[in-house]
């Protein structure tokens, strides 16, 4: 481990960047692998877009929408 991070320092748009950071890791690791019930909460998600009832939004939208 490089170093330990004191997280309650970072402010809300550097804690964003460290989980997009952590995230980017975690997936293109050879070890990550979904739990069933995210595969089941994503087709239920697909299921409701596809039927109108989702809208989707990109990460940067987001990010934007928080004012970060």
């Amino acid at each position: 481990m490089k170093g330990l991070i004191d997280i309650e320092q970072l402010n809300y748009s550097e804690k964003l960047q460290l989980l997009d950071q952590l995230w980017e890791d975690i997936r293109s690791s050879d070890k990550f692998e979904s739990p069933k019930w995210h595969l089941d909460i994503l087709k239920e998600r697909e299921e409701k877009y596809s039927a109108g009832e989702e809208e989707l939004i990109d990460w940067e939208t987001f990010k934007k929408s928080m004012d970060l």
